[in-house]
C-alpha cells in the first residue's frame, strides 16, 4: 500500500493496489518481494502460501513447523497440498524426512492424495530412496545417518502401491506397475482393493500381467506365466470375503468370474484333492466356483450385506444351510439376513439350536422370535439360562411365552442383580421355599438388595 501511494501523482497505482486486502499475499507472491510476502502472511493469511509453488512458501512451511504451528511436518503438509516445487526445493535443500517412518508417511501421502508428479519426484530422490550402489540395508545406518530415512527403491514402491490400492488411486497404481517395476507381491494388496470397494484397481491388478503377484503369496508375475496361479487359497479367500463384506455386489461378481483362484468349469476333481505343484486347473490353491461362493457368502453374512447375500443365493446357487452361516447372522443380531437364509433352507435347529443360543446370549431379541417363528426349540442349548444370567428382559420374556424352561435361569439371573429379569422368571415358575432360603444366604452381602427384597415377598411353593 506503502509502495502504491508514494508513487508520482502522474503515475497510475498498481491495478493489485484496488483489489481486496485478503487477496493481497497471493499477489505478493505472485510478485516475489521476500519482504511484502512475510509481511503480510504474517499479519493477514498465512494459508495462503499454500497455494503457491515458491520457495518462499518452502521457507514459510519451515518457519511454521519450528515454532509448532503445523499439524504433521513441513515436507508432509507440502505433500497433502500437492506442492511439487516447493517438495523439490525442500530436498535440495537437505530438508527430507528424518526417518523411515517419516519417509513412508511421506510416500504414502503422496499415493493417497493421487499426486502422481509428486510420487515420481519422491521416488527418483536420494533423500528418500537409497542409491542403487548402496547395498547395505538401511536399518544397519548408524543413527542421525541420512542413509538411516532412506528405503530401497523396492520398498518405496511397495508402500506407494498398497497406499494407492487402498485409496482407490487407479492412475498412481498404473504409473507404479508400468514405470516402477511394482509387481504387488502382498497378498493383501487385492483385498485392501476389494474391501473399500475400488473395483477399478481390482480389474488392474486381475488382468494377466499383474494379478498372480495380488494374489498369491510371493510367487510374482513369473508364477502366473507357468501357469502356477496362486500361491495359497488362504490369499484367495480372504480377497473373496473382503469383497462380499464390503458390500461390493458387482466387484464380488467379478471376482467370481475371475479365472484367478477359481477353478475353471470343466475341472471336476475337488480342489483339496490337487496336486500343489500343478497348473492353476488343478492346484491346490484353487476353489471351484461353489466353494468360490460359499466363501463370498461367509464374508457377506459376517458384514452384514444383504445386498450381496440375496445376489449370491439369487445368482450363483449359494447354500444357506451350512450351520455357521445362520449361526453368524444370528450371533451378530442381522435380523433381514437370518430371514433370508432361512427363506432359503437354513435350519433354525442347526446343531442342537446353536443360533437361538447365541442370539439370547447376545440379546437379539427380534433374531429369537424369527427363530422361534422357522421351528427352533426354546429350551434348547441353555437359552434362557443364557438370557438371564446376562439380563436381557425381553429375550427371557420372548422364550417363556415359548414354553422354555429352565430352573437354573432364575439363579443366575439373581446371582447377577438382575431383579426384573427374576420377577419375571418367578411368576413363570415359583422356587420352593428351601430353594429361596438357600439363594437368600447366598445373595447376603452380595448387595443384590432388590433381588433379595423380590425373594422374600416370592410365595414359594411348600416343597
Amino acid at each position: 500500500h506503502m509502495e502504491a501511494t508514494q508513487q508520482p501523482s502522474s503515475s497510475p497505482a498498481p491495478p493489485w493496489s484496488r483489489l481486496p486486502l485478503p487477496l493481497w499475499p497471493h499477489i505478493a507472491l505472485h510478485l516475489d518481494r521476500p519482504g511484502l510476502q512475510s509481511l503480510l502472511l504474517s499479519c493477514r493469511a498465512p494459508h495462503a502460501a499454500l497455494h503457491h509453488n515458491t520457495p518462499f512458501t518452502a521457507d514459510w512451511l519451515v518457519a511454521e513447523g519450528a515454532r509448532g504451528a503445523l499439524s504433521c511436518s513441513p515436507l508432509l503438509t507440502a505433500v497433502h497440498h500437492g506442492l511439487v516445487e516447493v517438495v523439490a526445493h525442500m530436498m535440495r535443500r537437505g530438508q527430507g524426512p528424518a526417518d523411515r517412518s517419516a519417509t513412508a508417511d511421506v510416500l504414502r501421502a503422496a499415493a493417497r492424495s493421487d499426486h502422481v508428479q509428486l510420487i515420481e519426484l519422491l521416488l527418483n530422490s536420494t533423500p528418500c530412496v537409497r542409491p542403487a550402489d548402496i547395498t547395505g540395508g538401511a536399518g544397519q545406518a548408524h543413527p542421525g545417518d541420512p542413509v538411516a530415512a532412506w528405503l530401497s527403491k523396492q520398498e518405496a514402491v511397495e508402500c506407494c502401491m498398497e497406499a494407492a490400492a487402498i485409496n482407490g488411486q487407479l492412475a498412481v497404481c498404473e504409473t507404479l506397475l508400468r514405470d516402477h517395476g511394482a509387481d504387488a507381491q502382498s497378498p493383501s494388496l487385492l483385498r485392501f482393493a476389494a474391501k473399500e470397494g475400488h473395483e477399478a484397481v481390482c480389474r488392474l491388478l486381475l488382468q494377466p500381467a499383474h494379478r498372480c503377484a495380488s494374489w498369491a503369496g510371493g510367487g510374482g508375475g513369473a508364477m502366473m506365466r507357468r501357469g502356477q496361479g496362486p500361491a495359497d487359497r488362504s490369499a484367495v479367500e480372504n480377497v473373496l470375503r473382503a469383497a462380499a463384506g464390503g458390500g461390493h455386489v458387482q466387484l464380488t461378481e467379478l471376482l467370481l468370474n475371475s479365472a484367478t483362484g477359481v477353478r475353471p468349469a470343466d475341472v471336476a476333481d475337488g480342489a483339496d484333492r490337487a496336486h500343489a505343484s500343478g497348473p492353476v486347473g488343478s492346484g491346490a490353491v484353487c476353489f471351484s466356483k461353489q466353494e468360490a461362493v460359499e466363501c463370498c457368502l461367509a464374508g457377506a453374512v459376517e458384514g452384514g450385506q444383504l445386498a450381496v447375500c440375496e445376489a449370491l443365493l439369487r445368482d450363483h446357487g449359494a447354500d444357506a444351510q451350512p450351520t455357521k452361516v445362520i449361526y453368524t447372522a444370528a450371533l451378530l443380531g442381522h435380523v433381514g439376513m437370518c430371514r433370508l437364509l432361512l427363506q432359503h433352507g437354513a435350519d433354525a435347529n442347526a446343531q442342537n439350536g446353536y443360533a437361538l443360543k447365541d442370539a439370547a446370549l447376545a440379546g437379539h431379541e427380534a433374531v429369537v422370535s424369527l427363530l422361534l417363528r422357522h421351528g427352533a426349540q426354546p429350551h434348547v442349548r441353555d437359552a434362557l439360562t443364557h438370557a438371564a444370567c446376562c439380563g436381557h428382559t425381553a429375550v427371557v420374556s420372548t422364550l417363556l411365552q415359548h414354553g422354555a424352561q429352565d430352573r437354573d435361569a432364575v439363579y443366575y439371573a439373581a446371582c447377577e442383580g438382575h431383579a426384573e429379569v427374576v420377577a419375571l422368571l418367578l411368576q413363570h415358575r415359583p422356587m420352593t421355599r428351601k430353594d429361596r432360603d438357600l439363594m437368600l444366604r447366598y445373595l447376603e452381602g452380595k448387595g443384590h438388595d432388590e433381588v433379595c427384597r423380590l425373594l422374600m415377598q416370592h410365595d414359594p411353593l411348600p416343597h
